[in-house]
């Protein structure tokens, strides 16, 4: 499949048209093979065996499944990041910080925000656990950057591309600008009896001037453009005065349906190219204007406190807690980006999390984003679109892309897990030996939500290991409303994992064959 039949992909997005605007490879493989593009990824593919967490809740979700939120998630990454593009570029808002929070604060919350928020609450604090997450990769030479290539030298190869593309299109707008003046020479040429010869001779000074003021990186022509329609005007009453009516109409004729309408396609493309030209000439974009990126990347995670009556403003600070804690804590480990980009990835990764599960808020963190760009504008490329632009906040965010999308996939897997949470108010942990005989039993009865079943869930297994003082190979807890058999966890590792039903049938089938006292019968 071609690149151009995968943007297609992407239906009614103008912009994704529009010249300037790089899309890296690494999207057009996501979008092309999406699973696999994602399980490849680095820290995908380092938390096989080594982050048991991670692993297991991606284990929980279909190939299919993980290949249709990555494939969205990496269509929303390009609408995210010209969104925050046109935020940074916004000449009617001067705090973006403050416009992102007002318009969150306007936001009512809805059923599913609610609900997304105490799902990402418990997804924080229970089944992802940054704290946990934290040390594993600590205590691990786990460094972040993905490939051979760092996010400075992408940012840097975009600018020296939008560069060469920059001087290729003015050039292409010089040659089309030129191209217009000559059809117009030669009308006028026909008629060179009737034309006053200033006309021909001042526009035959205005193509002079396109092709050697290009050099200069300014071509200023309107006083030559206004001496020309001058001229025939005065041409025209020349004429008149004369009562030469068939060549005044012809005249007349000429102006309204060439000469205007050329002149006026003229002036739109020198005013194009002048400002391609502004900005090839700007000594920031002639130079290189972007240094060196160094790590600077800290982080100290910790549990989430949930609020009795959550807004927008907590659903996105929940969930911008969990992207900032994902992201020091493993997926930007290591990885050299000076801090204020680094909280500019936080935000798109939020924004595309909102986005993907369909809460609110989204378009404000866009805001909030750009303003943070704005504040560190001195580290982005100097890259513009066909329009001129500043497009160096796209070009950033779309170097960071694989970085971007894992980091939302995990948070919004983990989300919709934490969503699967349905745990019954009986329980039954079978915590199994090393050897085939009958496992240590615990039934009890759990109250209130998921998250306080959880909590209760990890007090039964301390005091069970407590109690017992064996080391055991794993323990599972099914859980059950009457006999309806509800979510049953894999409580064998330091952080509860849901298992998937045919998983949890296969292991009950098995225990209530071997003990008797399971059996339901």
């Amino acid at each position: 499949m071609s690149k151009e039949d995968i943007l297609g992909q992407i239906s009614g997005e103008d912009w994704i048209k529009k010249g300037g605007l790089d899309v890296p490879d690494d999207i057009f493989s996501a979008l092309e093979s999406p699973f696999d593009w994602f399980d490849e990824l680095k820290p995908i593919s380092f938390s096989r065996g080594n982050l048991p967490t991670i692993e297991n809740i991606l284990s929980y979700f279909s190939e299919s499944e993980i290949s249709n939120i990555v494939k969205s998630s990496s269509i929303e990454m390009l609408r995210t990041s010209y969104g925050i593009n046109k935020c940074f570029n916004s000449k009617v808002y001067s705090n973006l910080a403050a416009k992102g929070d007002q318009l969150a604060a306007s936001l009512k919350l809805k059923t599913r925000d609610l609900q997304i928020y105490q799902a990402a609450i418990q997804a924080n604090n229970l089944f992802l656990n940054v704290g946990l997450l934290n040390k594993q990769v600590s205590s691990s030479s786990y460094d972040g950057q993905m490939g051979e290539v760092s996010i400075y030298q992408k940012v840097k190869a975009a600018e020296i591309n939008n560069k060469d593309w920059l001087h290729s299109l003015a050039e292409k707008i010089q040659e089309k600008a030129v191209q217009i003046l000559e059809p117009l020479l030669d009308q006028l040429q026909e008629r060179k009896d009737s034309i006053p010869e200033e006309v021909i001779r001042g526009i035959q000074i205005v193509r002079e001037k396109v092709l050697d003021e290009f050099a200069k990186f300014y071509i200023d022509l309107e006083k030559s453009l206004l001496k020309i329609k001058n001229d025939f005007a005065e041409g025209i009453r020349a004429l008149k005065k004369k009562a030469l009516d068939p060549f005044l109409a012809d005249m007349r004729e000429l102006r309204k349906k060439v000469l205007n309408p050329a002149i006026k396609d003229f002036r739109k493309l020198i005013n194009k190219l002048n400002k391609l030209l502004a900005i090839i000439k700007d000594e920031k974009y002639k130079n290189d204007s972007v240094g060196g990126y160094t790590i600077s990347s800290s982080f100290s995670p910790s549990a989430i406190v949930p609020v009795a009556s959550p807004s927008v403003i907590d659903v996105i600070g929940v969930v911008n807690a969990i992207a900032s804690g994902l992201l020091q804590t493993f997926i930007l480990k290591g990885v050299a980006i000076p801090a204020q980009l680094a909280e500019a990835v936080t935000k798109t990764v939020t924004s595309l999390v909102l986005k993907g599960l369909n809460a609110s808020g989204a378009e404000a963190v866009r805001y909030i984003a750009g303003g943070v760009l704005r504040g560190a504008k001195d580290l982005l490329p100097a890259v513009f679109n066909n329009t001129g632009m500043f497009a160096g906040a796209w070009s950033f965010l779309t170097s960071c892309a694989p970085y971007i999308i894992a980091a939302a996939v995990i948070i919004i897997i983990t989300i919709k897990l934490s969503q699967k949470a349905d745990i019954g108010n009986w329980i039954t942990v079978l915590a199994v030996g090393n050897n085939n005989q009958e496992p240590d039993t615990v039934f009890a009865r759990l109250l209130g939500d998921a998250q306080e079943k959880l909590k209760d869930l990890g007090k039964i297994k301390e005091d069970l290991i407590q109690e017992t003082g064996k080391q055991y190979a794993n323990i599972y807890a099914f859980s059950f409303d009457g006999d309806a058999r509800k979510l049953c966890i894999d409580m064998s590792l330091a952080v509860p994992i849901p298992m998937k039903d045919e998983i949890a049938n296969t292991l009950w089938t098995e225990f209530s064959t071997n003990f008797d006292f399971l059996s339901k019968e």
